[in-house]
């Protein structure tokens, strides 16, 4: 017996990715041609910031969670499907994040500004 698939589940406004396993495969093709060069390290300060200037910059602009669009309040509710927890803050910025067990005391982060040719 098949799983029925719950079309409410699906996000507003997205869209079906579909590939030919003759797409991929000429993909992999294409990429292994390729020069693989290892990735530059660079060394990442202990801070970006001084603590000085992070304090006022708080103090002066006061950062806070605003609801979402469509929502009364700030959710901490995670999206039943992916885990997912969005979040808004007063400043504009969204922000994800979803809890997992794989690296306790660890965090990762990934920025994305947009912005240039990607904002047409």
């Amino acid at each position: 017996q098949e799983d029925e698939f719950d079309a409410s589940l699906v996000p507003e406004g997205a869209v079906e990715f579909n590939l030919a396993a003759s797409e991929i495969a000429d993909a992999i093709q294409e990429v292994q041609s390729l020069p693989l060069e290892p990735v530059e390290d660079f060394e990442v300060p202990d801070n970006l910031i001084e603590d000085s200037v992070l304090d006022t910059l708080v103090a002066d602009l006061k950062p806070s969670f605003v609801p979402l669009p469509g929502q009364d309040g700030v959710s901490h509710s995670a999206d039943p499907l992916t885990g997912i927890v969005q979040k808004k803050l007063s400043n504009g910025i969204s922000v994800n994040y979803c809890k997992t067990d794989n690296e306790p005391q660890a965090a990762m982060i990934r920025v994305v500004a947009s912005g240039g040719r990607g904002i047409e």
